[in-house]
């Protein structure tokens, strides 16, 4: 899966908001070190700025944030929410990754202010802020361009495209609704007395274990224990097991 729409993603977690952070998530672990010590949050109750972090080893913070939006000023305004909790819950944060399924605009012939410039006036700001506070923080930016790279590059075999992109699941539901729409297809040029069974159908009995395939097994078993009768009047040791899957 080399195609893949973020404002796609299927809604696996709870939805798609729940599915972009599981995402970013997957991505930021991956790019980490061996050894690097990793701590997904649960944000339910509360992430504290982060849905998830990475201490390194000379003992500072990096933490990221997903935000599902589409659109520049959404993106500042919960990030700056976010942002502000990060730095007073995580003492040793000094990295900030925001991650966005997007890419930001650049300069036009108009005279307001791009994606590119408020995001980074937005940036400046707040490193600023910190750098008063005799703090040092770093942000970054994983637009959508940064985000499809790092999934062509960790995810090769394409298994985590396929589990956040593919909507097609093999779920009871996904059965049963096309099982419905059989039934409604077929309609009235179903006639059951006009069936034909072969010897197919009975594999897929088998495998399917109904209910006349397990009447004519035990039907089996039965003449088989009548035809093993020991001289003493008693039957062999017959036992049915089903092996499942």
């Amino acid at each position: 899966m080399d195609d893949f729409d973020f404002k796609q993603i299927a809604p696996r977690c709870g939805g798609q908001p729940q599915a972009f952070e599981e995402l970013c998530c997957q991505l930021a672990s991956r790019t980490l070190s061996q050894g690097i010590g990793y701590t997904r949050l649960r944000g339910a109750g509360g992430d504290g700025g982060v849905e998830c972090f990475a201490d390194l080893p000379d003992g500072t913070r990096i933490g990221w944030q997903a935000k599902f939006v589409f659109d520049i000023d959404a993106l500042l305004t919960q990030a700056t929410k976010s942002l502000t909790t990060a730095l007073r819950v995580h003492n040793a944060l000094t990295q900030y990754i925001v991650c966005f399924p997007f890419d930001l605009t650049g300069p036009t012939a108009g005279s307001r202010r791009n994606g590119q410039e408020k995001f980074e006036n937005w940036r400046k700001n707040y490193t600023d802020k910190a750098a008063q506070d005799d703090r040092q923080l770093t942000i970054e930016p994983w637009s959508e361009s940064r985000l499809r790279s790092l999934l062509l590059d960790y995810d090769t075999a394409g298994g985590i495209r396929g589990f956040f992109f593919n909507h097609t699941v093999l779920s009871t539901e996904w059965f049963s609704a096309h099982l419905d729409s059989a039934r409604a297809t077929a309609g009235p040029r179903y006639t059951p007395e006009l069936n034909v069974q072969t010897d197919l159908w009975k594999w897929f009995a088998a495998f399917g274990r109904t209910a006349a395939w397990s009447r004519e097994l035990e039907e089996k078993v039965r003449l088989c224990r009548e035809a093993h009768t020991l001289p003493n009047g008693r039957t062999g040791n017959f036992e049915i097991v089903h092996h499942s899957g």
